[in-house]
């Protein structure tokens, strides 16, 4: 009796393995399925309350959940092998990376790593099989193991498997490539040299309006006070009749009639609100938990010739938020411009599987008035 329930045992093993072989027509028909998306828009989820929206948007949901459940077919020889290290929040890999290595993990010890969400992106891939405790994690474990508070939200996940499916080289986001503001001041960008030398001739223009009286002509020549308040009182016909005694007291007029102003100089000094650039003053400012950036982005069209170790200037600096969350104040706004410096921080939102950039850049309103 022993022997039969063990026979029995066998050959129940037998069964359930084999019934996960795929036979050559099977094997055929698994690979020659399509595998893309289904396509929709947000015009298709406006609400419109008629019967055709609700048979297409029935249809459009069978699609997906039927994509979804189609279990997919991969060579074992086309897996990498890794094992999760939970204690450190990385995936080890066990045998040489393929051709993902050049843009992304990390080497330390003599062994190759990999961060959770790139892991992650590689077994959703087909690149690669994680094991924990001998044993090969699902999608759906890597899911609920490697994202977490202390690695990477879902958000911040979506963000990352969205530009990398696009051909960008997602990297996260590290404070040590971004040059400090003495490394700036060696090496300022013309912008900078074009303001300082805008704040230079404004100095000066005022410098020399302040010594107008002791450099004009006909002021030197007058002999004596006479002829000074003479040529004062010819000044003031001249530019009509203007009351005397407010330019007498401590407090006068922004703009002397008798001397020439440029009209731009006299916009700037009744200006109330002063410009202001991204960069300017955001030292000062507490950061918030809320607000951080995640990932430097690189071009797509740049894989080829990307090092590691020399990354370079990335395109933009993302910052991963919410659709349901508040909305960045100015302070935030300066505050991340100025941790990035250089390079545009865009504001990835996420509003559940649709994810909308957004990006603040400096810029001047135009003016028809000149020095």
């Amino acid at each position: 009796m022993l022997n039969q329930h063990k026979e029995a045992a066998v050959h129940a093993s037998e069964v359930e393995f084999s019934s996960e072989i795929l036979s050559p027509s099977e094997l055929f028909a698994a690979r020659s399925r399509s595998h893309k998306l289904p396509v929709r828009g947000q015009k298709d989820f406006f609400p419109v309350d008629s019967e055709q929206q609700r048979q297409t948007l029935k249809q459009r949901l069978d699609e997906h959940w039927s994509l979804i459940a189609e279990e997919r077919v991969e060579r074992l020889a086309n897996f990498v092998k890794a094992i999760w290290i939970p204690s450190e929040r990385i995936v080890e890999l066990q045998f040489p990376a393929g051709r993902f290595w050049q843009t992304m993990g990390f080497s330390a010890n003599g062994k190759q790593y990999l961060l959770p969400e790139e892991a992650l992106y590689l077994m959703e891939c087909g690149n690669l099989q994680v094991f924990y405790h001998d044993l090969p994690l699902s999608i759906q474990e890597g899911y609920e193991s490697f994202l977490s508070s202390k690695t990477l939200t879902l958000q911040q996940y979506q963000v990352f498997g969205h530009l990398k499916r696009l051909g960008y080289v997602v990297n996260r986001f590290d404070t040590g490539t971004v040059s400090s503001s003495y490394e700036d001041q060696l090496n300022l960008p013309p912008s900078n040299d074009q303001t300082r030398r805008n704040q230079k001739r404004s100095v000066v223009e005022e410098d020399k309006d302040r010594r107008d009286i002791d450099e004009d002509r006909e002021v030197q020549r007058c002999r004596n006070w006479t002829e000074y308040h003479q040529l004062k009182e010819r000044r003031q016909s001249r530019h009509g009749n203007r009351p005397p005694h407010l330019w007498e007291g401590s407090i006068v007029p922004l703009h002397d009639p008798s001397h020439y102003t440029p009209t731009a100089a006299l916009l700037e000094k009744i200006s109330v609100v002063k410009s202001s650039n991204l960069l300017d003053g955001p030292s000062s400012l507490t950061g918030d938990q809320e607000w951080r950036i995640s990932f430097s982005v690189y071009q797509a069209d740049t894989v080829a010739h990307f090092k590691k170790i020399n990354p370079g200037k990335p395109c933009s600096r993302l910052c991963v938020c919410s659709f349901q969350g508040p909305v960045p104040n100015l302070q935030t706004i300066k505050l991340l411009a100025f941790q990035s410096r250089d390079v545009p921080v865009t504001f990835a939102v996420v509003d559940h599987a649709d994810i909308s950039f957004y990006t603040f850049k400096d810029f001047h309103l135009p003016t028809d008035v000149f020095h």
